[in-house]
């Protein structure tokens, strides 16, 4: 539950800081993510009017796809490792 809060919280400031700069921010998540993702999205949705686009897949192949110049504004991963080859 604090791992899903944490997830929640650095979402928030994420999406906050890039959405001053866009209209729309993709998020690139793990599938396992998807309900807990989808929940916050609706959440900043309440109150801004900025559009958050999901994508839901594997860590590795939204990693793959980030590598490749996919426009994922963030990714959240289930597997540290393909957060780390990211980086």
């Amino acid at each position: 539950m604090r791992r899903l809060l944490a997830v929640a919280l650095a979402l928030g400031l994420i999406a906050t800081a890039s959405l001053a700069l866009a209209d729309e921010t993709i998020v690139f998540a793990a599938a396992s993510t998807k309900n807990v993702i989808e929940d916050i999205i609706a959440l900043y949705a309440k109150s801004h009017t900025a559009h958050i686009v999901p994508s839901f897949g594997s860590s590795a192949d939204l990693a793959k796809q980030i590598e490749n110049g996919a426009p994922a504004a963030i990714f959240i991963s289930a597997d540290t490792q393909w957060m780390d080859y990211l980086a």
